[in-house]
C-alpha cells in the first residue's frame, strides 16, 4: 500500500463534514481514488474531470461561467478561480467545494513550470515541482525513462489531491508545514500567478 493510499484510509476514516466536490482540470484526478476506498460515500458527493480544453470550456460554460480566462491561461489563479466559481454556480459557496488546475511532467520536455493552482473557499494555493532533467527525454532506454516520467508524474498527481484535500478540510494541514518553508506551496496574493 502506498503513502497516498493510507492518507486515503486515514482520510475517510476521520472526515466528518460536508461532501466534497471538485473539479479537476489536469492533475490532481488522483482525487478519484478516494471512491475505491470503503466509507467514501461519506465523503464524495460529486468529481468532475474536463480534462481536455475544449472539454472544459464546455463544462465551465455549461455552469454560466466564460471559459475565456481559461483559454487565456489554463494553469494560473485566474483559471483555479473561474473553475471554482463555475462549482459554486450549481452547489452554492457553502459546501466543501475545490477547484485545481495544474501543468505537470508529460511526455516531452516541459518548457514552462511543473505546477498546480488549487482553489479552495475562493483562496488560490500554487504548489510546485521540480522539472525532470531533459536527459531524461532523449535517454536511448526507453522504457527507463518512460517509467521514469510516468511515476513522476503519478507522484506530483498524488501530492496535488493530498495537498487539495488537507487545504480544503484541515486534515493533518500540519503536515503542510515542510511544503510552505520549502516554497513549493504558497498561497496566491491576487494578481501574482
Amino acid at each position: 500500500m502506498t503513502d497516498y493510499e493510507k492518507f486515503l484510509i486515514r482520510f475517510v476514516a476521520a472526515y466528518t463534514g460536508k461532501k466534497i466536490i471538485s473539479v479537476v482540470a489536469g492533475g490532481g484526478v488522483s482525487m478519484a481514488r478516494l471512491a475505491q476506498v470503503p466509507g467514501s460515500s461519506k465523503v464524495l458527493g460529486a468529481m468532475w474531470m474536463p480534462y481536455d480544453e475544449d472539454e472544459t470550456h464546455v463544462w465551465m460554460e455549461q455552469r454560466e461561467v466564460d471559459p475565456k480566462a481559461f483559454s487565456e491561461h489554463a494553469v494560473c489563479e485566474g483559471a483555479a478561480k473561474e473553475l471554482y466559481r463555475a462549482l459554486t454556480n450549481v452547489y452554492g459557496d457553502n459546501n466543501q467545494l475545490v477547484a485545481i488546475t495544474s501543468a505537470l511532467t508529460t511526455n516531452r520536455y516541459r518548457k514552462g513550470e511543473v505546477q498546480a493552482f488549487i482553489c479552495v473557499r475562493d483562496d488560490v494555493y500554487r504548489l510546485t515541482f521540480d522539472k525532470l532533467d531533459e536527459g531524461v527525454y532523449n535517454d536511448p532506454i526507453k522504457p527507463w525513462a518512460d517509467q521514469t516520467i510516468f511515476y513522476k508524474r503519478q507522484a506530483e498527481d498524488e501530492k496535488i489531491a493530498e495537498v487539495a484535500l488537507k487545504l480544503l478540510t484541515g486534515f493533518e494541514e500540519d503536515t503542510l508545514t515542510d511544503l510552505y518553508g520549502h516554497g513549493t506551496l504558497q498561497k496566491v496574493v491576487s494578481g501574482s500567478d
